[in-house]
């Protein structure tokens, strides 16, 4: 019974050591998405979409990104919501329409008779240069 009582705090103890390596191996990592998500949150506001919502997969050629597909009159649009907060990302469904005007973060999405207003936004701070004044 000791001896499965060490070998249980061994365990924990490796696991620890393991999670902790983990976290310095990612601050230490030189993929630094928050200056490519403050440019694509700059690239999303000044698009609009109108559409629906057809398919999300894991995009290979951006490390395994995941991507949603928006279906519109004219084009395929891929969306990344990578690190944004909102909650879009969940509770997109396939079918759902999807909505957003230029110059805004605001998407709506439509789902039955449901209207949803999702702000994309993100962890990073993001200055925008408008006039001479620095807007987030």
């Amino acid at each position: 019974m000791k001896i499965l009582g060490i070998l249980i705090g061994l365990l924990i103890s490796i696991g620890f050591v393991f999670f902790l390596i983990f976290q310095i191996m990612i601050k230490l990592s030189p993929i630094d998405f928050s200056k490519e998500n403050c440019e694509y949150r700059k690239y999303l506001k000044g698009i609009s979409i109108q559409g629906k919502f057809s398919n999300v997969f894991e995009d290979s050629t951006y490390h395994g990104m995941r991507t949603w597909l928006i279906q519109s009159k004219e084009d395929t649009l891929q969306v990344y919501f990578q690190g944004d907060l909102s909650g879009i990302r969940d509770y997109l469904m396939i079918g759902d329409s999807i909505s957003k005007n230029q110059n805004s973060l605001s998407f709506q999405v439509f789902r039955y008779s449901e209207q949803k207003v999702f702000k994309y936004r993100i962890e990073e701070k993001c200055l925008e240069i408008k006039e001479g004044l620095e807007v987030e």
